[in-house]
């Protein structure tokens, strides 16, 4: 087969997946809209699909761990599957309460990033300090967006409720 022979084979095997990737792609941007109207049961749904991953990756850790008996590995394997599997009972079962210490969680990442930047910046103090000095309460403010989601979502709007993650107003 000459070149250009396998050139028009590609081209058509292009066109004829073609159609199933835009179909996905109308598909993601109606899941996208949908996800941005209804915020609550995006973030309920999210939280849903994040436990049974934990679940089913506890399940698949076990059973690596099983297949490892008698190596080092093999207590680690069955420490870290009861860990996933046990953080996805709990995100399975309770999604709001999931949803919610998830947010603190970030808000505290932020939080302890920009701390961290700020001390870094004072006791190093090298050239680039006044560059950290900037960003570091960037990041500290960034936390105090979704700290603590209650008294947060309250003092900024008395229609915001403080069960965030229900709450599809919250994002408005």
């Amino acid at each position: 087969m000459t070149t250009s022979g396998t050139a028009r084979g590609g081209a058509a095997q292009l066109n004829r997946g073609f159609g199933w990737l835009a179909a996905l792609g109308v598909l993601l941007v109606i899941a996208g809209a949908v996800g941005l109207v209804y915020t609550g049961v995006a973030t309920l749904t999210s939280m849903l699909l994040f436990g049974w991953l934990l679940l089913v990756g506890g399940v698949v850790g076990l059973l690596h761990a099983v297949q490892s008996r008698g190596t080092s590995f093999f207590w680690l394997g069955v420490i870290v599957a009861a860990l996933n599997l046990a953080a996805g009972v709990v995100i399975i079962s309770e999604p709001d309460t999931a949803a919610t210490a998830l947010t603190m969680f970030a808000a505290l990442l932020f939080l302890t990033a920009g701390l961290f930047r700020l001390v870094g910046s004072v006791v190093v103090r090298g050239p680039s300090s006044a560059g950290r000095c900037c960003s570091a309460p960037s990041t500290c403010s960034s936390a105090s967006w979704c700290w603590p989601p209650g008294r947060a979502a309250a003092s900024t709007s008395s229609a915001r409720s403080s069960r965030w993650p229900c709450s599809s107003t919250a994002w408005a």
